[in-house]
């Protein structure tokens, strides 16, 4: 009699945790450096497919990434021949309009920094 119980329990938890926020759409993201450089604020496009994200910033090459509940992360290559990452991780507040977070360059030099993103309407 428990496991009829249990079932119809879990499925509504396993409702909750699969209706994630689409991230698809225009984000403004602001990147402030923890290095002294420049403060810069950048347009990007985010695709979200699953969990599995697409991410154009300006004229840039693709970006990819991944949400997981409320976690959002994502890559770029960069340097003069690509031998840089740059890896991003942010929170995203439950209305999924804004993320907040850290990116860490590894490559020559380490570099970081902190950023937030805010969806555009």
């Amino acid at each position: 009699m428990t496991r009829p119980l249990a079932t119809l329990l879990v499925i509504p938890v396993l409702g909750i945790a699969l209706a994630a926020a689409d991230l698809t759409g225009t984000w403004q993201l602001h990147l402030d450096p923890d290095f002294g450089g420049v403060d810069d604020t950048i347009v990007c496009t985010f695709a979200q497919d699953g969990r599995t994200l697409t991410i154009r910033c300006g004229s840039g090459f693709p970006l990819v990434g991944a949400v997981d509940g409320d976690k959002v992360t994502f890559e770029a290559k960069t340097g003069t021949h690509n031998e840089f990452t740059a890896v991003f991780t942010a929170v995203l507040d439950p209305q999924a309009t804004t993320m907040k977070g850290t990116w860490h360059l590894d490559g020559g030099e380490l570099r970081d920094g902190k950023f937030d993103a805010r969806r555009q309407q």
